[in-house]
């Protein structure tokens, strides 16, 4: 079974003000910049938007 999501409901937004709110994909990224490497709650929040799939970027340092 194929899920189709219309285009209008790709949405920007920080974390923060994303709290609370949900979608079915959620795709984060510069995720090793700023504060979010060392704040639990900031992976938390993010991770659990998702209903259907998450996606996680970064750098890799190696």
């Amino acid at each position: 079974m194929q899920q189709q999501f219309p285009e209008e409901d790709f949405v920007i937004s920080t974390i923060s003000s994303y709290k609370g709110l949900q979608s079915p994909f959620v795709f984060l990224v510069d995720m090793e910049s700023g504060d979010f490497a060392s704040r639990e709650d900031l992976w938390y929040v993010s991770a659990t938007r998702a209903t259907v799939g998450l996606q996680a970027f970064a750098k890799n340092e190696s």
